[in-house]
């Protein structure tokens, strides 16, 4: 079995779909599914159980991914030798959308100053990537971790959110804007729910970004990151915060002695303290 084959199981398991790993190769999804059935052949056992239209590792997946993980580290490595001297190499950080916009990125140029030698991509999503299955190199969370157990975590801020109006609007004209049922798990979409009136209608939102255009409207007020909120025009927070949220930072073991790596979380916690996230 040669290493192409793992390098397309990676990309399987990190996009779930043969049509995610075929944009992430760049080959169509029927070559991502001959490989797969290859790769499986040669091993003797199966990588991936189909679920719900998703690619989930099995128990004996996740130990050839991870093993698949760790040669991809060594050939960048090799390709880029990476010293605390002259870090070097792909690092990947996934974080919630608003957090890669409106910190992360306005943070980058001293970065990549810093770093050359360093490829850093940012991954927007709010479904927590996994950081054991190597989709991430490092996550940022808004709650203490308990599901990537290859990973280690530390708290590294905090961010208060804070009730927000259009400037332009009497808060008591204004009806709350709540989050749709798929942001429905989130606390600052409860603490809504509790001051929401209760009858049907009214704006639903799914993302900040989307509550925040919604606010800066006048269509009505939401909770927002008080960071955030107080950067943007046209909005005013409608009291003191009323919610606090944690943030922690998850690496998986076997990558917290990478220079890059190390490097890169140092820039994301001075990043968020310069954001005043700490």
């Amino acid at each position: 079995m040669n290493w192409d084959h793992f390098r397309f199981l990676l990309a399987l398991a990190r996009a779930e779909s043969l049509s995610g790993a075929a944009r992430r190769l760049g080959v169509d999804q029927t070559t991502v599914a001959r490989r797969l059935a290859a790769a499986e052949a040669a091993l003797g056992h199966a990588v991936f159980d189909r679920a719900d239209g998703r690619f989930v590792p099995t128990i004996r997946g996740v130990d050839v991914l991870n093993r698949a993980a760790d040669m991809e580290i060594a050939v960048e490595d090799a390709c880029y030798p990476d010293t605390p001297e002259s870090p070097q190499g792909a690092v990947r950080v996934t974080a919630v959308p608003w957090l890669i916009q409106r910190v992360l990125v306005p943070n980058y140029d001293a970065f990549g100053t810093v770093y050359p030698g360093i490829a850093l991509s940012l991954l927007p999503d709010s479904q927590n990537l996994s950081v054991t299955r190597r989709e991430a190199d490092i996550a940022l969370r808004f709650a203490r971790p308990d599901g990537d157990s290859g990973a280690l975590s530390r708290r590294v801020g905090r961010v208060d959110f804070v009730p927000c109006r259009s400037a332009e609007s009497p808060a008591e004209t204004l009806p709350w804007i709540a989050y749709d049922a798929a942001a429905g798990h989130l606390p600052q979409a409860a603490w809504i729910d509790a001051q929401a009136d209760p009858a049907p209608g009214g704006l639903k939102v799914a993302d900040l970004e989307t509550a925040i255009a919604a606010v800066q409207a006048g269509i009505g007020r939401t909770m927002l990151p008080a960071p955030v909120a107080a950067g943007l025009p046209g909005i005013a927070a409608d009291g003191p915060p009323v919610l606090e949220r944690e943030i922690w930072m998850l690496i998986h073991a076997r990558s917290r002695t990478r220079p890059s790596v190390s490097a890169v979380a140092d820039w994301l916690i001075s990043a968020l303290r310069r954001g005043n996230f700490a």
